[in-house]
């Protein structure tokens, strides 16, 4: 993907909690693999922290996007884990 130009993904979607944490942790484990940054779920709270920025002709640019809604059939405490 680098190769065509995708600089970075986002995994922020209301799908994102359909299979469960480990899905995420093992998608994420991906990217982390290709050297592709990601944004939107995370692995942790620390990783959450790391803001995604990126700096291109002294310009720089930053993702933040967030999870607006959620499927009601996903469980609170996964919920409360990727969320928080």
């Amino acid at each position: 993907m680098k190769d065509l130009g995708v600089d970075i993904v986002t995994i922020a979607n209301n799908h994102s909690l359909d299979r469960g944490e480990k899905v995420i942790q093992s998608a994420l484990s991906h990217w982390d693999t290709l050297g592709m940054p990601y944004t939107g779920t995370f692995k942790s709270q620390s990783d959450r922290d790391q803001i995604r920025t990126m700096t291109k002709n002294e310009i720089m640019a930053l993702w933040l996007l967030f999870i607006g809604g959620r499927n009601i059939n996903c469980f609170q405490t996964t919920i409360n884990l990727i969320l928080r």
